[in-house]
C-alpha cells in the first residue's frame, strides 16, 4: 500500500485490458454492421411487384420500410460500438507505451501523485 499526501492509505490497483478480447469484440461488431447493411440493401433491391396481391404488396412495403429503419439503427449502433472500442484500444496502447517509456528511462520524474488520465 501507498500513503497519500494527507497520510491516508491508498491501494494500488492493477489494470488489465485483454487486447485480444477487445479486438475480437470490435471485429464482431463490425461484422454485425456489415451483415445488417447488406440485409437492408437486399430488401431495398426487391421489386415492389413481387406479389400479385395489392394488399399483401402494400403490407410488405410498409414492413420493409419499418424493418429497414430498425436495421439501420442497429447497424449504426454496432458501428459506433466498434469505433468506440477502437478508440479505447488506441488509448490504452498509447498509455501503455508511455508508461513503458517512463519505466525504461528510470522514472525520471518526481515522486508526486500520478496524474489522472481521462
Amino acid at each position: 500500500m501507498c500513503t497519500g499526501t494527507s497520510g491516508e492509505e491508498m491501494h494500488v490497483v492493477d489494470l488489465y485490458i485483454d487486447g485480444d478480447a477487445l479486438a475480437s469484440t470490435r471485429t464482431t461488431l463490425e461484422n454485425i454492421r456489415e451483415v445488417l447493411c447488406g440485409t437492408t440493401a437486399v430488401m431495398a433491391s426487391m421489386p415492389q411487384d413481387i406479389t400479385g396481391n395489392e394488399q399483401l404488396r402494400a403490407g410488405l412495403v410498409t414492413f420493409g420500410k419499418e424493418w429497414e429503419h430498425g436495421i439501420d439503427k442497429l447497424a449504426e449502433a454496432a458501428g459506433n460500438g466498434a469505433e468506440g472500442l477502437a478508440l479505447i484500444a488506441e488509448g490504452f496502447a498509447d498509455l501503455d507505451g508511455g508508461l513503458a517509456d517512463v519505466l525504461r528511462s528510470g522514472g525520471g520524474g518526481d515522486s508526486g501523485p500520478v496524474p489522472e488520465v481521462l
